[in-house]
């Protein structure tokens, strides 16, 4: 039944993703991390390709979830991710910019639209508000840079830095990507986005235009990110940050807002790795950025599904959907512990390598590193031994049910078994 219920769409993306992320394997095995084919306006490089498959693979989640999700959602969930995908492969900075835009407004229309929560209104207000205040800002210095260097090409001469225009222009455009990742001090605004917009919305916004602002910093600040952007007094300031984070998930039990807190603190992982990783391991941190998008969709759609089932997002409520039968439960595991980045998940595997690389550059940021590790895969292990201690049954779903079921292990699959790709 649940098979009938994907169609022969679902199946061919699922078969073409596969293709491409054994492409993207075999490039990353080989040691190829630079640019393949290149034009004027689109690069096809590893960072690039990796992160595609985050907007593919969350795309074709979603779409399995027959009668959840209405056409006109559908339609501009495809847009925002054709749209992500053409800003991943962006060799142009005005073109980065246009599809990076063009991917959130569709989410902040469904916000308002789609979502069925009564603060709906106040979320798109902060998301709308960050888009408008840091969109035109980008605009100009990009505008800025492109008089300078003579052109929208994303490799500029580094010289042009050298003035102060040059180099306060590559400011602004990575503190404007720092606020749609986003990072402390500008964090405020992700909890309450993801509470009261759907499911739907909360998986793009966690699964890629989170990614989108990491690489966007990565393209436009690549010359300052190490030094000034990204540097080491930042870094560990945001560190410690984070680990009040942890406590604040710790006292939530609404589900989404427990997800928010959580990727914001495993989001830092990135900045990280932009500081500690040297030329050959640079692509470790969008390695973890793919194993971050996933999971976190996984836990999107998880929570979505036993919403269905319970009619709420409440931890200490959602233990009786984990009474279902022994799939769920090894389902709630797997998504835990996708979260935790337990092995073997590519985030576990991008976490070792970083913090190898970050053992190089000083003992208190491997120190730090090593005890935020320790409570981020802590914390949803608690989750785990509250939801498996109570045990319920129940006996019926409906059709979209199974197609829930369906998605959840797709994307169970990928976050588990692709990391042999890489």
């Amino acid at each position: 039944m649940a098979f009938k219920e994907l169609g022969g769409f679902c199946w061919f993306i699922g078969g073409f993703i596969f293709f491409s992320f054994l492409l993207v394997g075999g490039l990353a095995s080989s040691g190829v991390c630079g640019v393949a084919f290149f034009n004027e306006y689109l690069v096809f490089d590893f960072v690039g390709l990796c992160l595609s498959l985050i907007s593919l693979i969350l795309f074709v989640s979603l779409t399995c979830w027959s009668g959840s999700v209405s056409p006109r959602c559908l339609v501009f969930l495809i847009f925002s991710v054709l749209v992500s995908i053409v800003c991943y492969l962006s060799f142009n900075m005005f073109l980065f910019w246009f599809c990076y835009e063009m991917s959130i407004l569709p989410l902040l229309y469904l916000l308002v639209v789609e979502s069925p929560y009564s603060e709906r209104f106040v979320a798109s207000w902060y998301l709308g508000g960050y888009i408008i205040l840091t969109s035109v800002p980008m605009l100009l210095s990009i505008l800025y840079l492109s008089t300078g260097s003579g052109g929208f090409c994303l490799l500029f001469d580094s010289s042009f830095l050298s003035c102060w225009g040059g180099f306060i222009s590559v400011l602004v455009l990575c503190v404007s990507f720092i606020t749609k990742i986003p990072l402390v001090p500008f964090h405020s605004w992700l909890p309450i986005v993801h509470a009261e917009s759907s499911s739907s919305v909360s998986v793009c916004l966690s699964g890629f235009i989170m990614k989108l602002g990491v690489l966007g910093a990565f393209r436009f600040g690549y010359n300052v990110l190490p030094d000034v952007v990204f540097s080491y007094s930042y870094v560990v300031v945001i560190f410690g940050l984070s680990l009040f984070m942890f406590m604040f998930t710790c006292q939530e039990l609404d589900g989404k807002r427990w997800l928010a807190f959580l990727s914001l603190s495993h989001i830092v992982v990135c900045v990280l790795g932009l500081n500690a990783c040297g030329f050959n391991s640079v692509s470790t941190p969008f390695i973890y950025c793919l194993g971050h998008g996933l999971s976190a969709g996984l836990t999107f759609l998880f929570l979505w599904f036993f919403y269905n089932i319970c009619g709420s997002r409440n931890w200490s409520i959602l233990k009786v959907g984990a009474g279902a039968g022994v799939v769920f439960r090894w389902l709630l595991a797997i998504v835990l512990c996708s979260v935790a980045s337990f092995p073997p998940t590519l985030s576990f595997f991008s976490e070792v390598r970083i913090f190898l690389d970050s053992g190089v550059l000083s003992l208190l940021f491997s120190s730090v590193f090593y005890f935020y590790l320790f409570l981020g895969g802590l914390i949803p292990l608690f989750i785990v031994g509250g939801c498996l201690t109570m045990h319920n049954s129940i006996s019926c779903f409906s059709g979209s049910g199974y197609s829930g079921v369906s998605s959840l292990l797709f994307l169970s699959f990928a976050c588990v078994f692709f990391f042999t790709c890489f």
